[in-house]
């Protein structure tokens, strides 16, 4: 039991009731009959048919409920146009549709009661089905009304003030949205706590620009409190630009004053300071690759006489000063902004036409992105290249772009050796570069506990199996982890692993640390080169890194580092210089192939502890870079080699936000996987197997719209894993289970890619797309993603006689991340 929690919850309570009672007791010892506030109406006001008044210990619960404002929205724009910098007036609440929108929208997503009771006043059949009798409670879940599909669509579990907004609000039908609960007395305070709220959001969105404490917060309720409130959820706010304490607050002074304009502190640091020019860093990330980026110009800008302050995309939402050059650091990650740069991207997009929202800033932009993506292909940051323009700022060096498959390192080097020379000659840096080398020592230390931003704790491993063998392709295993207390995730996210420590610090450094296996880039072969005694290996080194080979002979074969010190050991290069180049160690990221409600329901689970299953491929085999050395995937090795009872190093992570089964069962949703690409279909269908097991009415499939599953495999015995599983499943009505073997089929059926049994089966999954049907990919970027994408738009086409190739890739754009959704992989 939550023994200390309860007695302050408890505590707090009683200490809300004792405010209440007073405050009750001295309105009765001192009446205001002038004052017509909600207090006088229900001390004074009887009920029309039985004209019994409200207790003291009524009102009080009715008033404990004034006490809690609930909602907090962004729609800064609306208060600008509405407000600006004046004082807030009762006049301005009615002005503030789309805030009053998001609150209606907020307390239906998740209203601070969860439900309210009834009871019948005679003996009563319900729906014609159900017999209630008058001594029984029956209790209204709000969360099942308000998510109810027939009123609010298939959208409903997502965040939209547009569908509470003008005429659809006055549409909606009767008795579908009850945050406030139901009947006369259902909640007297509504009147007040509505506008209580709209007044709060417009003061804080007025001079405030919110931002979330944590960007990767997923949502879980508090269990100690009376009402629904998020656990462990934090805000944090910067002060708008011009906004001064107390705006919008009556007697304050405009912030548009001139008197006010000059007292007003810069938007940042002075641009010449003590410790050089001053050079802002910008980043977005969620793996860790850009940060590390940010984190090098922090690192290295003071040798070249720069003063480096390094912040997240976020923090700069309307905070991008003009007395300093901005370098911005951005991923793409399938055409989405990173956790910590959505709010930004956001606000570009929503004023790229005003030029006077950057105009005086300088900016650069490096992007990274993954062109096997190549509808996305750097799309963020192109997208915030173009928006700065747009809005007024001036660039003062090229746009960087980086391929992630490609030379990754050596893109950088080559961009950041230019960034230096410009920032210098444009700031009139005229001091001298600080060169030094790096110095290695070894000291007792823990882990870091802390990677990419995110929290990283122990896990347990509860089992690790192999459930195939390499006969035709990679070893497949399937790992269970019994998470760290208070971790839990949703069905279709991703858990990332760091390699835990040895006792070897040499082996710490090297194995849990850096990057060993990235491709050498040119500029540190040519690094090597000034290192070596004899002029045959130089010769050689210098081949390899010239223009013309390099892109074969080192990019395609992986050749790192590492490799060419094997290869070539007449190079002397110092340990400290090798370490100085190499890039951090990023965490490793695999897809959740279980259900936490499966798990939380399980009998032998006795401690209720949160599991989750990750299905991961062995990468092991023949190195490209040859020499007969062999090639160890990082993560997939290292957990391979745990046993039960190991602790693991891990977190979990969102994924894509819409990559989640639909809010009502009954719609109808098609996977499409390939190999271990089948680890969030099995989590999906673990769900439906727990949704299908709770309304136990003996057909488990009656409530369960239809489950597609199309599984690429290579051989029907050797790696068609969970197959026992998906039978098991197939045979309640849970999933529809369809195999394509690439090399050998069952006999009797033909060997087959999945986009080819898709094909055969096209009449069928368009009818289910045009009756609401999702869709969801997980695979290969460069393979299941592309080949899916594509016989879908065939599909499409011959759907829709006369239609060209560009509509059908306008139509695949449009249903993205609402119908038609993936989780690849490179």
């Amino acid at each position: 039991m939550r023994i200390w929690s309860t007695r302050h919850y408890w505590e707090d309570i009683a200490a809300m009731h004792k405010l209440c009672d007073e405050i009750v007791a001295d309105r009765r010892a001192h009446p205001q009959p002038d004052v017509n506030d909600l207090l006088d109406v229900m001390l004074n006001t009887a009920d029309p048919v039985t004209g019994e008044k409200l207790s003291d210990e009524n009102i009080r619960f009715q008033m404990a409920t004034f006490l809690n404002p609930k909602t907090l929205h962004k729609a800064q724009q609306e208060v600008d146009q509405v407000v600006g910098d004046k004082t807030l007036e009762f006049a301005h609440l009615s002005q503030l549709k789309y805030i009053e929108a998001c609150i209606r929208e907020t307390l239906r997503s998740r209203g601070p009661i969860g439900a309210f009771s009834k009871h019948a006043k005679k003996t009563t059949l319900l729906g014609g089905k159900y017999k209630v009798h008058p001594g029984d409670q029956i209790l209204c879940s709000l969360m099942g009304l308000h998510h109810d599909y027939k009123v609010w669509g298939d959208d409903a579990d997502l965040f939209k003030p547009e569908r509470l907004l003008g005429e659809r609000w006055n549409q909606l039908p009767q008795n579908s949205w009850k945050p406030f609960g139901d009947g006369i007395r259902a909640c007297i305070g509504r009147g007040f706590a509505e506008q209580e709220m709209l007044t709060i959001v417009a003061l804080i969105l007025q001079t405030f620009q919110p931002q979330m404490a944590d960007p990767s917060y997923d949502l879980s309720i508090d269990p100690s409190t009376l009402s629904v409130k998020p656990d462990g959820f934090r805000l944090k706010f910067r002060r708008r630009p011009g906004k001064v304490p107390g705006t919008g607050l009556p007697g304050q002074i405009s912030s548009t004053s001139s008197k006010v304009q000059a007292a007003l502190p810069s938007q940042s640091k002075s641009s010449a300071t003590s410790k050089g020019q001053s050079v802002l860093i910008l980043y977005g990330s969620n793996a860790g690759t850009c940060k590390a980026f940010a984190e090098e110009i922090q690192s290295n800008a003071s040798d070249y006489g720069l003063n480096p302050e390094t912040r997240t995309l976020d923090d700069a939402t309307e905070h991008v000063p003009r007395d300093c050059p901005i370098v911005v650091i951005s991923p793409s990650y399938e055409g989405k902004p990173a956790d910590n740069a959505k709010k930004f991207v956001t606000w570009l997009e929503a004023h790229s036409k005003d030029r006077s929202k950057m105009y005086g800033v300088k900016y650069t932009v490096f992007g990274v992105g993954n062109s096997e993506w190549s509808s996305t292909f750097h799309r963020i940051p192109k997208l915030i290249d173009e928006s700065m323009r747009q809005m007024g700022a001036q660039t003062f060096y090229r746009t960087g772009l980086a391929d992630v498959n490609l030379d990754l390192v050596g893109t950088w080097e080559d961009w950041l050796e230019g960034l230096w020379k410009v920032l210098r000659s444009s700031n009139n840096v005229t001091g001298d570069i600080v060169t030094s080398e790096l110095e290695v020592s070894f000291e007792q230390s823990s882990l870091t506990s802390t990677l990419a931003g995110e929290e990283m704790n122990s896990g347990t491993v509860v089992s690790n199996r192999q459930i195939a063998g390499a006969e035709v392709g990679p070893i497949k295993r399937h790992m269970q982890i019994k998470l760290p207390p208070g971790m839990t995730y949703a069905t279709g996210t991703k858990k990332a692993f760091l390699k835990s420590q040895s006792q070897q610090p040499l082996f710490v450094l090297l194995a849990t640390s850096v990057e060993l296996g990235t491709p050498a880039s040119q500029r540190q072969i040519a690094a090597l080169v000034e290192h070596c005694g004899d002029e045959k290996t130089k010769k050689e080194l210098q081949e390899l890194c010239a223009d013309s080979t390099y892109p074969s002979r080192v990019l395609e074969r992986r050749y790192s580092l590492l490799d060419l010190l094997e290869d070539f050991p007449n190079c002397k290069l110092p340990f400290p210089a090798y370490l100085d180049m190499l890039k951090p160690l990023a965490s490793r990221q695999y897809s959740i192939s279980s259900s936490l409600l499966l798990s939380s329901g399980n009998p032998n689970n006795m401690q209720n502890d949160a599991i989750a299953s990750i299905t991961y491929d062995i990468h092991s085999g023949p190195a490209l870079s040859g020499n007969n050395r062999n090639f160890r995937g990082v993560a997939s090795n290292y957990l391979a080699a745990l046993s039960e009872g190991n602790k693991v190093h891990c977190y979990v992570r969102s994924t894509n936000r819409a990559f989640h089964l639909p809010a009502d069962p009954s719609t109808p949703i098609v996977m499409i996987a390939a190999g271990s690409g089948i680890a969030p279909m099995r989590g999906f269908i673990q769900e439906r197997a727990a949704i299908a097991s709770a309304r136990d009415d003996g057909d488990a499939g009656t409530h369960l719209g239809v489950a597609i599953l199309y599984f690429g495999c290579r051989d029907h015995q050797l790696d068609f894993i969970y197959a026992d599983e998906l039978k098991a499943w197939q045979e309640q009505g849970i999933v529809d289970v369809r195999p394509a073997f690439s090399k050998r089929a069952p006999p009797g059926e033909k060997t087959r890619y999945v986009p080819d049994r898709i094909y055969e089966d096209k009449q069928e999954l368009e009818d289910l797309f045009s009756s609401g049907a999702k869709i969801f990919v997980c695979g290969s970027a460069s393979k299941l993603a592309k080949s899916t994408a594509a016989v879908c738009k065939r599909i499409w086409l011959e759907a829709n006689p006369g239609s060209e190739e560009k509509e059908a890739d306008e139509w695949l754009e449009e249903v993205r991340e609402t119908r038609y959704v993936s989780d690849v992989f490179g």
